[in-house]
């Protein structure tokens, strides 16, 4: 089902958003009078000027809702890479596979994981719990494929803080919109995609379940997190790219 101007949520929304954009954007390049596609591209460029691991072990894909990181895990995936995913206690959605995108589980079997300490880094949103079980992670890595993960700082942070994990070679990406309409139309039909015609709902119950707000919000959020560093010192982003084309993406990163 694709999303009509009609079916938009409330185009104020854009706008609030594209403003929280900015104004982290323009933190790093003050007084600037370029678009926000322009300052996006000029945070790409100037992320490439600094150092970075050339032969990574891990690829870790950072960034808010509908910016690409599942499906440029996917295309790497289709390329040979592993795909390195947390435990979440809910099924898999129709668009998800079990094993790749995440590991799925009923909320009994992650109660029992959980109280018995095999998952780690436990957090939760959107009503989901997710988690970390640090054997299944620890083959992944050792298995001698290329893994990328699409679990953002929790994972740069986790493996930075376990002493057996530490010495993973990691590259961490923060995946950007091409702009903002572009970025509300994706989360927008995302949503859409999700409403069955016949439960009753309407397009409007349909985007509030879905919290769209809330998900257009993430990006600003998660981007201004993304100049820290983790405990130990390693900067929790090594690289920010426009999420246009995944060819594109891998040409730039350098790892075909």
């Amino acid at each position: 089902m694709i999303a009509t101007q009609s079916a938009f949520p409330d185009l104020s929304l854009l706008t609030s958003t594209e403003a929280e954009w900015r104004i982290v954007l323009e933190n790093r390049y003050v007084g600037s009078g370029d678009s926000t596609p322009d300052l996006l591209r000029a945070l790409e460029r100037e992320s490439f000027h600094g150092p970075s691991e050339s032969d990574p072990t891990l690829l870790v894909l950072s960034s808010g809702s509908a910016t690409g990181k599942t499906h440029f895990g996917r295309y790497l995936h289709q390329a040979g890479w592993l795909r390195v995913a947390r435990h979440k206690d809910r099924p898999p959605r129709a668009d998800e596979v079990d094993g790749v995108d995440a590991h799925f589980v009923d909320k009994p079997t992650f109660d029992q994981m959980a109280a018995e300490n095999e998952l780690v880094g436990l957090t939760g949103s959107y009503g989901d719990r997710r988690g970390y079980h640090l054997p299944s992670i620890r083959a992944n890595l050792e298995s001698g494929l290329r893994c990328v993960s699409s679990d953002g700082y929790s994972l740069v942070r986790l493996l930075t803080a376990t002493p057996s994990l530490a010495a993973t070679r990691i590259l961490s990406v923060f995946l950007l919109p091409p702009d903002i309409p572009t970025l509300m139309n994706r989360i927008t039909r995302r949503a859409l995609e999700r409403l069955d015609q016949d439960d009753g709902r309407t397009v409007e119950q349909c985007f509030a379940d879905e919290k769209i707000e809330e998900r257009l919000r993430e990006g600003p959020r998660y981007l201004r997190q993304a100049f820290d560093k983790t405990d130990n010192g390693r900067r929790l982003v090594d690289r920010f790219v426009v999420y246009d084309d995944p060819e594109r993406v891998v040409q730039l990163l350098g790892i075909r």
